[in-house]
């Protein structure tokens, strides 16, 4: 298992969340448990090559365990097709069957994607503590690195992952907290988000006039707090033993997903079966 990247694109329904530390005075970014108890997985995986106990799973939710449907796909959806009604039933259909699907023909150039790969690739390189000082720059919190997973309650197993999020507003309000290295991360990775904001719209735009609804009605309130999260999986010598999240739903209105070629371990569960993704361009569920 070689190190892989997922980048993920959020549209949250509520705004950023500040928590305060004892003394009340500063606010606590949500990782700095992560980060000071325990240092990045990128720091530490090829110190010691089995997995720490830390981070492994117990038997019933290590990875081969799920049980796939035989001969069935995540459903695709071809955005670049001539036949607009087509389109708005096929991503009602595959939302109300699936709730997630995959997008062909987006229009988010192959050259900014593999860009924008590029520089989250750079920026998981650099040493533990560069990353660490470029990341946690913004008062709220709301810019940060963290490991394992950002959930309030420290998970009793920990994941095999790092994590960069930070908010990536149309406005460019949080732009000055994001990373300034590696050079060029800002104008990159802005182009990519105002990208993937014009995709999440035209998905959006096409599920309102397919029920009749306002076409700007996920503007405003509903989408006005999007997000931008960069995955790194370090390489594992014991794949089968851990995990790189934990099963779950994303509570928000809408995640692009952008899936590095070479993945396979990824599961999309549906009725109890896991489902295969086609590996396209820019995968959406």
């Amino acid at each position: 298992m070689t190190g892989k990247h997922m980048c993920f694109y959020h549209t949250r329904k509520s705004g950023v969340q500040i928590k305060m530390d004892r003394s009340g005075d500063h606010p606590c970014h949500s990782c700095c448990f992560n980060i000071v108890d325990r240092k990045l997985v990128s720091s530490w995986y090829n110190l010691d090559s089995l997995v720490t106990s830390s981070c492994v799973q117990p038997p019933e939710r290590r990875p081969g365990n799920a049980i796939l449907a035989s001969g069935k796909l995540v459903p695709v959806i071809d955005l670049g097709g001539h036949d607009r009604a087509v389109t708005i039933k096929n991503i009602l259909n595959s939302s109300q069957d699936y709730v997630f699907f995959q997008v062909i023909n987006h229009g988010v150039s192959k050259d900014l994607v593999d860009s924008t790969q590029n520089i989250f690739k750079e920026f998981h390189a650099m040493p533990a503590d560069v990353k660490i000082h470029e990341s946690p720059k913004d008062p709220n919190g709301s810019c940060k690195i963290y490991t394992s997973s950002a959930r309030t309650t420290k998970d009793v197993v920990e994941y095999w992952k790092d994590t960069l999020s930070h908010p990536c507003q149309p406005s460019g309000e949080f732009k000055d907290y994001w990373p300034e290295k590696p050079v060029g991360y800002r104008e990159v990775v802005g182009k990519y988000t105002q990208e993937l904001r014009k995709l999440a719209l035209q998905i959006l735009e096409l599920i309102c006039e397919g029920f009749d609804l306002n076409p700007e009605y996920f503007c405003g309130g509903l989408g006005e707090n999007p997000v931008v999260l960069s995955h790194f999986y370090p390489p594992c010598l014991e794949p089968s033993l851990t995990l790189g999240t934990f099963m779950h739903k994303d509570s928000i209105l809408i995640t692009i997903l952008f899936q590095e070629v070479g993945i396979n371990a990824l599961q999309v569960f549906k009725d109890g079966n896991g489902l295969v993704l086609s590996q396209f361009t820019m995968p959406l569920w």
